[in-house]
């Protein structure tokens, strides 16, 4: 479904090589880079559906 270049990709790889004990300290650190740009990104999302819930419950 996805291409090697697309997040799931390069996340996969990512993950399948750390579970396979064959990484480095460098692949750990972008792994754990990507998983706190994720959880960035999903709190980001929630804070802005709360903004717009809350504007919409006042502007109506």
């Amino acid at each position: 479904m996805f291409g090697s270049d697309g997040m799931l990709g390069i996340g996969g790889r990512v993950i399948f090589g750390t579970i396979e004990g064959n990484v480095g300290s460098v692949e750990k650190m972008q792994h754990l880079v990507m998983v706190a740009m994720w959880l960035l990104l999903a709190s980001l999302e929630y804070l802005v559906i709360v903004a717009l819930l809350a504007e919409a419950m006042t502007g109506s």
